[in-house]
C-alpha cells in the first residue's frame, strides 16, 4: 500500500496544481488503507483502497505477488446527499447552521403583513 500512495503523491508533487503543498500536507490528502489480502482473478490479490481527496477519488489497489506489480483502478466517490429542512405545519424549519427556528417568508400580497 505504501507503494501505491507514493505513485499518487508523486502524481501532485509533479502537478503545478499542488505546488505549494507540503508532502505532510499531501500525505494528508492522500491515505491508504489496507485490507485484508484476497485472492481475485488470474493472481491478482485485492490489498486495499486509496482516498484521495484531492481528486475526489477512491482507488481499488490489487497485487500481483508473483509479477511484483500493482493496479489501481478509480472509483467515484458518491455525492453526499443534503437533506431538505422538514418543515412544520405553521411553515416554520429548524436551520442547524444558524442553530435557530427560521419563520417561513410573510407573503407579498397579504396588506395585514405577518401575524
Amino acid at each position: 500500500m505504501g507503494r501505491a500512495v507514493a505513485v499518487r503523491v508523486a502524481a501532485y508533487r509533479g502537478d503545478e496544481r499542488y505546488g505549494h503543498y507540503t508532502l505532510a500536507a499531501l500525505r494528508e490528502q492522500v491515505v491508504g488503507m489496507p485490507s485484508r489480502p484476497h485472492p481475485r482473478r488470474d493472481g491478482w490479490w485485492a490489498i486495499g483502497t486509496i482516498l484521495d481527496d484531492l481528486a475526489g477519488l477512491e482507488w481499488r489497489v490489487w497485487m500481483h505477488p508473483w509479477r511484483r506489480t500493482l493496479r489501481m483502478a478509480p472509483h467515484r466517490l458518491p455525492e453526499p446527499e443534503i437533506p431538505t429542512p422538514t418543515r412544520r405545519p405553521d411553515g416554520r424549519y429548524y436551520d442547524g447552521a444558524r442553530r435557530r427556528w427560521i419563520d417561513p417568508p410573510a407573503d407579498a400580497s397579504d396588506p395585514a403583513g405577518p401575524a
